[in-house]
């Protein structure tokens, strides 16, 4: 009898899927049919206990959950596809305001009662527009799974849940009481078959702010030829979501490394003059590299800061950039220290002047061709040399030629070193303390 009735069961729930309706909640969960409606998540609000973090700090999150149903009424969401035969929807909440503790779930432009979050466009819209709404923007997705059963994602920038109209980083000490609101937020659309804590995290970004910097293109450009393992893309582009902000990336498909000048992006959000950001998108592929895999790692300040670490120390963004004035005296002390030597052993200026021209070559963004050998060669002395020549230092008014500079993670400042006119360093690294100028 009691197989009998799980066929009748199991035939009933497919009928509902092919149909397009999908499993539901029971009617008593708050839910109901007729016009959108906001529903209140009832838990307290994140702007209002957790502080504005100090230059480091997370930038984006995405979550990943098994579902056993679907709460979600067909009208909340405003994308659908089916791909391989498997079915996805998906929708953005925007302008989402955590001080209200609001989630609409209406699928056209009308807006909520005085004081709720913007309800969520239909059609596709570029990450320009996403990002000129004020508040947060969230994502909401189902997708059906090869094996069988559901998935449910939801992604948002933590730092716009408790900034929304700034652009400052969401602090890792406030990692809890943003997963705490999403996890409420996804809750909402699906009934998760896992705890909060066994999620999965697809998808997180961490960021460090500089501040101070002298001539932040000169660290976007004169950074783009260093090597980093494993980096199948390095570019420098202007970024449309950005403010077209000119913007360094380095990285491959489970993850890249940006850096750009903070100021030209978000200057009419509160960005100071001389700010840079360096963000390290993870995902998956990355994320499990280092050991970090759901929610419950994400609890770790020491993993996230490990992680961090080694994140800059790849990227190779630390690498001190120079005039390039500097890096013909350096370049010339090479062969009389033995550096740079012929097959005899003798001081080699012929290749002296060709690390030179290739560096000033590769300051203008000029291609060039050579040997796999010759390009070997010459990126062990270029590595050796320890610094990156850019053009921009001709002008740099806060930066002469005169100097060589880095910068420092761990401070977030940009450190500065002086030269002798005979290529020699005056003193170790500035600490930075007068703004690096």
């Amino acid at each position: 009898m009691w197989l009998s009735n799980f066929l009748c069961w199991l035939m009933v729930a497919s009928f509902l899927w092919s149909s397009g309706t999908g499993p539901r909640l029971p009617a008593d969960s708050g839910h109901h049919d007729g016009p959108a409606t906001a529903t209140v998540v009832d838990h307290k609000p994140l702007a209002d206990t957790t502080p504005v973090g100090d230059g480091f700090g997370i930038d984006r999150l995405s979550l990943s959950v098994p579902v056993a149903a679907v709460a979600a009424e067909d009208h909340w969401w405003t994308s659908r596809a089916v791909t391989a035969g498997r079915r996805s929807m998906s929708a953005v909440l925007r302008g989402v305001d955590p001080d209200h503790a609001v989630v609409v779930h209406q699928a056209d432009r009308t807006p909520a009662r005085d004081g709720d979050a913007v309800a969520p466009r239909r059609g596709p819209e570029s990450r320009q527009a996403r990002d000129d709404e004020s508040g947060a923007a969230v994502m909401v997705g189902v997708m059906e799974m090869p094996q069988g059963g559901y998935w449910a994602k939801i992604e948002a920038n933590p730092s716009r849940l408790l900034d929304p109209a700034g652009c400052s980083l969401c602090p890792i000490e406030a990692v809890p009481e943003v997963v705490d609101w999403l996890w409420a937020t996804l809750r909402e659309w699906v009934e998760p078959s896992c705890e909060v804590h066994e999620a999965k995290v697809k998808r997180l970004d961490l960021a460090r702010d500089f501040e101070d910097v002298s001539m932040p293109a000169a660290y976007v450009r004169g950074l783009l030829n260093e090597r980093r393992p494993y980096a199948r893309r390095s570019f420098v582009y202007n970024d449309p979501a950005r403010g077209a902000a000119e913007t360094l990336f380095v990285g491959s498909g489970s993850g890249g490394v940006r850096l750009y000048d903070q100021h030209a992006a978000y200057a009419e959000k509160g960005a100071r003059e001389g700010s840079v950001r360096w963000e390290a998108e993870l995902r998956s592929g990355w994320l499990e590299r280092q050991s970090l895999y759901t929610v419950e790692d994400l609890y770790s300040p020491d993993l996230l800061h490990s992680i961090a670490w080694d994140r800059w120390d790849w990227s190779r963004m630390g690498v001190a950039v120079t005039g390039t004035a500097n890096v013909a005296q350096l370049v010339a002390r090479l062969p009389r220290e033995g550096l740079l030597a012929s097959p005899g052993g003798r001081p080699s200026w012929a290749k002296a002047d060709r690390l030179l021209g290739m560096l000033v070559r590769e300051a203008f963004g000029v291609p060039g061709e050579a040997s796999k050998n010759t390009v070997t060669e010459y990126r062990r002395m270029k590595r050796a040399l320890g610094v990156l020549p850019t053009i921009d230092l001709f002008q740099a008014d806060g930066l002469s030629v005169s100097t060589m500079a880095r910068l420092d993670f761990a401070t977030g400042r940009e450190v500065v070193a002086a030269w002798r006119g005979d290529g020699c360093l005056n003193a170790s690294w500035d600490d930075g303390g007068d703004g690096g100028s």
